[in-house]
């Protein structure tokens, strides 16, 4: 650049020159030409640092799940779900990082992106295990819409039939507002097993809850009856609720 702009008069003449308006004058061009290009050089070197501290700020790929299961705990699902997708992104095959994201979408109330997800997934039988342990989770937590959306995918994807997930589904659903729904389910498990004790009990508080305490008697009795040798502390339950309700007389 300095040759270029450092031109003798004698070796051109001044009309052929396309420089002829900076010879008169090159020190000071050139003065400002290096001034300007020292910018566009300290501004490069600045953009790398930038760069360079951005990209070892950013978290590694392994990272990530670490980071989501951070953010949930600390009830920042929003920045879960980011995490949780850009693992996702970096390894679309993972099962576990794919249903956690479901579950992560279920938790905010994204009910289709978190139906998006577990379609990728298919029906291989570690993504229903670990399915209906999230769900349980939810349920244990009283995320009870989280939890029957989940269950729900189970019994489509994994196993129509299984009765204690029908249960857990059946007050997931009443829990969760959607009362109607919710009976309707648990007593269809009465249709695979007329006198389970699970299903009696939750129908009696169901009944209990809505007020109907003729109905919810009935149930707490079938449920004390039957529950005697499998479940013995549900039937000391049953008995003890029995007890209140008949108070009420």
């Amino acid at each position: 650049m300095k040759q270029e702009l450092s031109i003798d008069d004698s070796e051109h003449s001044p009309r052929n020159n396309p420089q002829n308006e900076l010879n008169g004058r090159h020190p000071k061009a050139l003065a400002v030409i290096l001034a300007v290009a020292g910018v566009f050089v300290l501004a490069a070197i600045s953009f790398g640092i930038v760069r360079y501290f951005i990209e070892a700020s950013r978290p590694k790929t392994e990272q990530l799940p670490t980071l989501a299961d951070q953010a949930e705990a600390s009830g920042n699902t929003m920045l879960a779900i980011s995490l949780r997708k850009q693992y996702c992104d970096k390894f679309p095959n993972d099962i576990k990082s794919r249903v956690l994201l479901s579950t992560a979408f279920a938790r905010n109330g994204q009910f289709d992106s978190a139906k998006t997800e577990l379609g990728k997934i298919g029906k291989k039988r570690e993504a229903g295990s670990l399915l209906l342990a999230e769900a349980n989770t939810f349920y244990d937590k009283s995320d009870f819409s989280a939890a029957s959306f989940l269950y729900h995918r189970y019994l489509n994807d994994f196993d129509s039939s299984n009765v204690s997930v029908r249960i857990d589904l059946g007050y997931a659903l009443f829990q969760s507002g959607r009362r109607k729904e919710g009976k309707i389910m648990t007593q269809s498990v009465l249709k695979f097993a007329t006198e389970q004790p699970l299903a009696l009990f939750n129908l009696g508080v169901m009944a209990a809850e809505e007020n109907d305490f003729i109905e919810s008697r009935a149930m707490f009795e079938r449920c004390a009856e039957a529950a005697d040798n499998q479940y013995p502390e549900i039937a000391s339950k049953a008995r003890s609720i029995l007890k209140r309700l008949e108070a009420l007389k």
